[in-house]
């Protein structure tokens, strides 16, 4: 299940975005992607 990792990061979308690291940007990307269904 990919998208549990990214589950923690989700509350602080707001907030980082992961725009400031690239490693958190994929991750985010990564969990979009399996949340939404894509």
């Amino acid at each position: 299940i990919i998208g549990v990792p990214t589950v923690i990061y989700w509350p602080d979308q707001h907030k980082t975005l992961g725009l400031d690291n690239p490693e958190d940007a994929a991750i985010y990307l990564r969990g979009y992607g399996a949340i939404h269904g894509t």
